[in-house]
């Protein structure tokens, strides 16, 4: 009897602490459609934002230079991305970097030192995060789509770039890979850090226990940022509470543990006018419940990209979902 009650502590327990999580969340979501108010509790402040990120860059070794690029009217009136540049005096092949949803280019800190040494980077805060323009984007996922990729697109021409490395981390690696099918001339290298969106429906969808297809189906309506906007001033709070893997990632260069969780909050806390729920939801579900096999790069892959068999592919293991300061310089020597 003991033991059917120890089995069934393990198999309940993993359930109970997602579903705590996802109650805080959901909590204070509904709360902020029962009373709006509590949105005058944000607590965004666009210098506090610019002070966070240039902390969190001061542990950088290598010179940068910051910077709006205006791309025009692709979604709004006047759209701009704003940009980090390392070292542009390198006549080797630019590398460019696309965050994950909710980040934003001082997340790339630990990683900048080394990727910045022998060749031209460019960080930008995707368009409708971060520091960069937030426009009304298309109300569907797939035009949305479309918006962010032609934005990607227009900034390159601005910096008259003719082609790249590109890397995209989470959702910038969704970003990343499609901008690649679109505009393939312009992509010397495609790398992908735990991207988003492969497979759409995984064919273990139904192996998967049921306290995570719950979890997922409870999550579904709300938009994964939502949360982190009506907490208020208890944002980064929610953010530690929810993610405390993060700021642990950082604590070995950052001294200030509240840097990370901050900046976070400063990046996510406006109200939005971007689609981010519409945008997210279609892939939110392949993204939490499966993870790609090692063999991927060969099968799925290859057919949404058109490539040959001769195409070299390169898997770095244990390189997952904010992992790249350990893999950052195996990243750099497979450069070229």
């Amino acid at each position: 009897m003991r033991l059917v009650n120890k089995l069934f502590c393990l198999m309940i327990t993993p359930f109970f602490k997602v579903l705590s999580k996802v109650y805080y969340v959901v909590a204070i979501t509904v709360l902020s459609w029962v009373s709006p108010n509590w949105l005058s509790w944000n607590k965004y402040s666009e210098s506090m934002l610019r002070a966070l990120e240039k902390r969190i860059l001061s542990i950088l070794k290598v010179p940068y230079k910051g910077f709006y690029v205006d791309i025009g009217p692709v979604v709004g009136p006047a759209d701009k991305i704003w940009t980090l540049s390392f070292n542009t005096e390198s006549q080797k092949t630019p590398l460019v970097l696309l965050h994950g949803l909710g980040s934003g280019v001082a997340l790339w800190c630990l990683n900048l030192d080394t990727f910045a040494n022998t060749r031209p980077v460019y960080a930008i805060d995707v368009l409708g995060f971060g520091r960069s323009s937030r426009p009304t984007f298309s109300q569907f996922s797939k035009e949305a789509e479309k918006q962010m990729i032609r934005s990607i697109e227009e900034w390159r021409k601005e910096l008259k770039l003719k082609d790249f490395i590109l890397l995209g981390h989470s959702m910038g690696g969704f970003l990343a890979a499609s901008y690649s099918i679109s505009y393939p001339n312009r992509v010397k290298h495609l790398i992908l850090a735990d991207p988003w969106g492969f497979p759409e429906r995984p064919r273990e969808y139904n192996n998967i226990p049921l306290w995570i297809k719950t979890v997922v189906y409870v999550l579904k309506p709300f938009n994964p940022l939502a949360g982190i906007r009506v907490a208020g001033p208890f944002g980064p709070k929610l953010i530690n509470t929810i993610r405390p893997d993060i700021s642990k990632k950082y604590a070995m260069a950052l001294e200030d543990t509240n840097l990370i969780p901050e900046y976070i909050y400063q990046c996510n806390c406006q109200n939005p006018r971007n689609k981010t729920n519409d945008f997210t939801q279609q892939y939110i579900k392949a993204r939490i419940v499966t993870k790609l096999k090692d063999n991927w790069a060969l099968s799925e892959a290859a057919k949404h990209f058109n490539i040959s068999r001769t195409t070299d592919f390169l898997l770095i293991k244990n390189g997952g979902n904010k992992k790249l300061s350990k893999e950052s310089e195996d990243l750099e020597d497979q450069n070229c």
